[in-house]
């Protein structure tokens, strides 16, 4: 008799498997270089967006 076979999920060693033992496949150094490139996404267009804001509303004011 065969035994059923069951999807990755649901495997029987998945539930035994710490968390801790789970590493990112990313090396160190590239995490951190991503990172720092997110951040500086971000940044941009935060500030790229307030200026968007800010600059039309400025030369209204001036304008006035």
């Amino acid at each position: 008799m065969q035994t059923p076979r069951t999807s990755p999920i649901q495997a029987d060693n998945a539930a035994d498997t710490p968390a801790q033992d789970l590493e990112c496949p990313m090396p160190k150094s590239s995490r951190r270089w991503l990172a720092r490139v997110g951040v500086i996404g971000v940044l941009f267009f935060l500030i790229k967006g307030l200026a968007w804001l800010i600059v039309p509303a400025v030369l209204i004011a001036l304008n006035k």
